[in-house]
């Protein structure tokens, strides 16, 4: 797919990964990050609130356990006790005193008390309610003294119990107990219970700012709730699983679903004194509101971000694809034949100092051609002078073909200038462009006589510099030049495309660890010879004899209107140098691979180059 996409689209896909990644990382790193620490900060809060509230209710609680303290010390409450059943006398006369006494100052210190009464062992009881009702009696008396003081389980202290002494009153009040004793005996003959208002006793807690739908709620030791915003609730037993997991903990927290199926948080407190469970509920998106608004300010963020950097992208991508598409113009206009120089606008980078080279060549190269023109014009001169143009005019073209390079090297070499600019730093795109400028130099070289074949391996490390970027894999040539036929005279430009041929149809762009190119030189008899052999593909019998065929007639192969610069120009360019009797010579096989052979004449070279 990649291959497919232009390197203006490639460019604007490499910064759009690079930059959903990068703003999805932080986003998702953040929001989770957020979140826990706002889920601890709010279980912290609602922790703080429940205890604070707990450490209220019990010392408000412990204010009746004062009360009571007054009441089981009075001198009437305690005589009581240690009346004859048939003493009705005394009964009514110290009865009527506790009343006016010590129920009526425990009545107006403590409003939301409904009802104060004491329960002897002797069946003897005294009751006042401290509210409009109509009066009753304790039917039972005995049988509640021994409910009361079975509930306390021979305890001295402050008892709470959800009764009620009237069934209809069941929910709406808690009934505290204590036991005390009369002056005739050290043991408990005695009960004072008090019947608290839980309705107001609720004031304490429903101050409680637990947000839109968190609420409080009181479990006692049975599991039964003592107190729930909703007042038909109180007094049923709460959720098993939910009072499951709060058991045996001093306080805690945890997350469960409600019976509606939406997530809420619990938070709880144990209060030893009471043993009630004091709890608050909070639904858990309400807790993650400030995490969600973070997730959402986030991603709009990321979004205005995210087509800020398309749009530097965009224009950093035109800046670098424009001149290379102009170059890739100017180039397919020369492969036509129109030699015209390309605008640099004055660009101080690497892709100005390429084009600069460019065009240093197409002005050679036009210049060349001109003076061939003008060769041509001076034919009617005499036979040596003919002659003399003849040869000139070959050495023009010799030296034309010389200085053409693969269009599509070039283009390849500018895209992989134009990624490592995007991606990596720069010293891959100095390593590339310092190797492209050897080679125009090179290309650019005029002096035959000084080309050797140290100078074409040196050319053919270069070019590798270049192919180690553009197939991402390093790949090392075998050199098997024997050291004293380094200096030996070649024609510019025989190895590279020979080479490039290799990677190009031996091993189809796909280059194993198995694959190899060797490069050799020696003698043999009149011929200087080196050899180019690679283990790819290799060639079937009929493209064998094809490609024979046209180093046979010494001719380019031409499509689509454009040379392929390889072998046959190689060829070619051999010939027009040294004579017919040299060039080239192929050897393949398919799956096995491919040799070509260049002869070249062992001596006197020099006087092909017009020395």
């Amino acid at each position: 797919m990649l291959n497919r996409m232009n390197l203006s689209q490639r460019l604007h896909l490499y910064f759009s990964i690079v930059i959903l990644v990068t703003l999805g990382l932080v986003g998702f790193f953040s929001y989770a990050a957020a979140s826990r620490a706002l889920d601890s900060q709010q279980e912290s809060r609602l922790r703080q609130i429940v205890e604070g509230t707990a450490h209220q209710t019990e010392l408000y609680l412990r204010g009746f356990e004062r009360a009571s303290n007054v009441l089981v010390t009075d001198d009437s409450a305690k005589r009581i006790l240690d009346i004859q059943a048939d003493d009705s006398y005394s009964y009514v006369t110290l009865a009527s005193k506790i009343k006016t006494g010590a129920f009526s100052d425990a009545f107006e210190h403590d409003p939301i008390i409904n009802s104060l009464y004491i329960l002897g062992r002797n069946g003897r009881y005294l009751l006042e309610n401290n509210y409009i009702t109509t009066p009753f009696e304790i039917q039972e008396p005995r049988q509640l003294y021994d409910s009361y003081m079975t509930a306390m389980k021979g305890s001295g202290g402050m008892t709470i119990l959800r009764t009620a002494l009237k069934p209809s009153m069941v929910g709406s009040v808690i009934t505290v107990v204590r036991p005390y004793r009369g002056f005739s005996t050290y043991d408990f003959n005695g009960v004072m219970a008090m019947e608290i208002n839980v309705g107001e006793l609720a004031n304490l807690w429903q101050k409680i700012d637990l947000g839109k739908g968190g609420y409080f709620f009181i479990v006692d030791e049975e599991d039964k709730l003592i107190f729930h915003p909703d007042a038909t609730l109180m007094g049923t037993s709460f959720d098993p699983e939910s009072a499951s997991a709060m058991q045996g903990a001093a306080g805690g927290s945890m997350v469960r679903k409600d019976e509606s199926g939406e997530l809420r948080m619990y938070v709880w407190s144990y209060s030893p004194y009471s043993k009630w469970k004091l709890a608050v509920s909070v639904p858990l998106k309400e807790l993650r509101l400030p995490a969600i608004t973070i997730r959402w300010v986030v991603i709009s963020v990321g979004a205005v971000a995210l087509a800020l950097a398309l749009w530097i992208a965009s224009r950093f991508a035109q800046s670098i694809n424009r001149p290379i598409q102009v170059l890739k113009k100017g180039m397919r206009q020369t492969e036509r034949g129109n030699w015209a120089a390309i605008e640099t606008d004055d660009r101080k980078d690497e892709l100005g100092a390429l084009i600069l080279s460019y065009n240093t060549m197409v002005k050679r190269l036009s210049e060349m051609i001109e003076r061939v023109y003008e060769a041509e014009l001076d034919k009617q001169q005499t036979e040596l002078e003919l002659r003399t143009q003849q040869l000139e005019r070959q050495m023009v073209e010799f030296q034309a073909l010389q200085l053409q390079i693969n269009p599509h090297f070039l283009y390849n070499t500018l895209e992989t200038i134009n990624c490592y600019a995007l991606i990596e730093e720069s010293a891959e795109i100095r390593e590339i462009v310092d190797a492209m400028a050897f080679m125009l130099r090179y290309a650019l070289h005029t002096n035959f006589k000084d080309i050797t074949v140290v100078n074409e391996l040196n050319h053919i490390r270069y070019y590798m510099m270049i192919l180690k970027h553009r197939i991402d894999q390093e790949f090392e040539i075998d050199v098997a030049v024997p050291p004293e036929l380094l200096l030996e005279k070649v024609v510019r430009f025989t190895l590279q495309p020979l080479v490039e041929n290799a990677f190009e149809h031996g091993f189809r762009k796909t280059i194993g660890s198995q694959h190899f190119i060797r490069i050799n030189a020696f003698h043999r008899d009149d011929f200087f010879c080196m050899t180019v052999e690679d283990n790819g593909a290799g060639m079937t019998e009929e493209r064998l004899a094809e490609v024979r065929s046209k180093l046979q007639v010494s001719r380019l192969d031409i499509e689509d209107g454009q040379d392929r610069i390889g072998m046959a120009n190689v060829h070619r360019r051999i010939r027009m140098a040294f004579g017919d009797k040299y060039g080239l010579t192929v050897d393949s096989e398919r799956g096995v691979g491919t040799t070509v052979t260049i002869w070249l004449p062992r001596e006197e070279r020099d006087r092909y180059f017009g020395t």
